[in-house]
């Protein structure tokens, strides 16, 4: 009887290791799990265990104890510093918010770019999906802090005309 998705059929890097098999990546994952908690047991030792023990079992040479200290928190501060560089330079590459490149850019497209006459239900049906457009940040404020209505909203001055100036 032949199987219906016999292993000859399939590319050999699909092939599933046979059932009870280990794979390299597991392997290698295992053997650095396993010294990440040697040298983690090496390092509390060494940190928190006496000179004298130290010398009873034979190791007379490591490095100064101010180093368990310096260390990690040199890591911690290089992290720290790392994530706020990040940040600052994010920061930097964003417009200020008065720029009018953060109302309109190149890709803008208005209510009345894709067709529709106004923002909500101004389309193909009341059913559909409305197309990808952007609503002035000013309406969003006038309806949603003002209680307005989007159609008077959007009636009060030509918003996308005085965002291209």
């Amino acid at each position: 009887m032949q199987q219906p998705f016999a292993q000859a059929s399939q590319p050999a890097m699909h092939q599933r290791p046979a059932a009870g098999s280990a794979t390299s990546v597991e392997v290698y994952g295992f053997a650095v799990w396993i010294a990440s908690h040697v040298g983690l047991a090496f390092y509390v030792g060494w940190a928190f265990l006496p000179t004298s023990y130290l010398h009873a079992i034979g190791i007379t040479y490591y490095p100064d104890r101010q180093w368990a200290v310096i260390i990690p928190a040199w890591v911690l501060c290089s992290l720290i510093f790392v994530v706020w560089t990040y940040e600052c330079l994010n920061q930097m590459s964003v417009c200020p918010l008065e720029a009018r490149a953060t109302i309109k850019d190149a890709t803008f497209k208005s209510h009345k770019d894709v067709g529709w006459q106004t923002v909500v239900g101004g389309g193909r049906g009341a059913a559909s999906t409305p197309p990808l457009m952007h609503i002035h940040p000013a309406v969003v404020s006038r309806v949603l802090f003002a209680g307005m209505a989007v159609d008077d909203a959007l009636a009060q001055d030509d918003l996308w005309r005085m965002a291209s100036e």
